[in-house]
Order: C-alpha cells, then sequence, then structure tokens
C-alpha cells in the first residue's frame, strides 16, 4: 500500500506557525518513506514527521528535511500497531514570495491475519475509518474460481 500526503505551504510561513497535515494509515509496517522536494525550494522549505508526541522522521528530535529539486529516499521498518493509526506532517517555507508543495510517500505493508483484524477493530473502536482493500492473493482467489490456488 502507498499513501501519499502532498503538503502546500504559503510563502512566509515560520516554524512557529508551521502548517500540519495528518495522513490516517492502515495497521502495517512502513517500509519505505519519500519525501520529495520540488525545484524552487532551495533549502528554504523543511519538514518532519510525528506520531503522537514523538517526531519519527527524521529520527533525531529538533531537526526536519530541506532540499532543492529532491527526493529524499530510505528503506525503513516502522510499526505502525496501534492508535494512533496516522502520521502529522510539519512544515514551514521561509521563502518571502512562494508558495511550495512538499510530498510524503509512504510503501506500507499491511499485517496479515488475526493482528490485522485486532488491529482494525481498536482503529473503528477509537472512531476511525477503516477501508477494506483486497490483497493480491483475495484477487487471485476470487479469479480462479474452482482452482486452488496456493500462494506463500
Amino acid at each position: 500500500m502507498i499513501f501519499v500526503l502532498p503538503v502546500t505551504i504559503p510563502a512566509n510561513t515560520a516554524r512557529a506557525a508551521a502548517v500540519t497535515a495528518d495522513l490516517l494509515l492502515a495497521p502495517g509496517v512502513i517500509t519505505k518513506v519519500d519525501v520529495e522536494f520540488p525545484s524552487g525550494c532551495v533549502g528554504l522549505v523543511s519538514t518532519f514527521a510525528s506520531r503522537g508526541a514523538s517526531q519519527i522522521f527524521p529520527t533525531n528530535a529538533g531537526q526536519e528535511f530541506a532540499a532543492d529539486d529532491e527526493t529524499i529516499t530510505w528503506p525503513d521498518e516502522y510499526e505502525v500497531a496501534d492508535a494512533p493509526f496516522s502520521l502529522r506532517m510539519t512544515a514551514w517555507n521561509t521563502d518571502d514570495s512562494f508558495a511550495h508543495t512538499v510530498t510524503w510517500r509512504l510503501t506500507l505493508r499491511r499485517f496479515p491475519g488475526p493482528r490485522e483484524q485486532q488491529l482494525v477493530a481498536a482503529a473503528r473502536a477509537q472512531g476511525f475509518e477503516v477501508l477494506e482493500i483486497p490483497t493480491a492473493a483475495d484477487l487471485i482467489e476470487a479469479r480462479s474460481g474452482d482452482l486452488q490456488v496456493a500462494i506463500p
């Protein structure tokens, strides 16, 4: 599953007045993160992600990402196993002339089986709407009819 969140930050947005945007996630493990800075940001746009009260990307609190015409990408194994099932992206823009949009992309591997069902129930109990998305195995099984298909 890939989750995408573009965050547009107006010109002259100080860190103290940063824009925040929440990205709702499914229970699972974040396996890859991309933070895309378009051309023109020239290091004047900064962003970080947090979950609950803790900053998680970048890992060291008080730091942030800033770049120009670059996508910062890394593999990860960050587990989203309990509430909140969301990340908060915080961003600011010290460019005095132009708004900029930073795009966050997260690849998430959903938890399989009973654990996923427990976590989905917990998310729903907290008021989150959880969409059921079929897996590749579900789609193959639905199309196979009487054919028995085993997928490891």
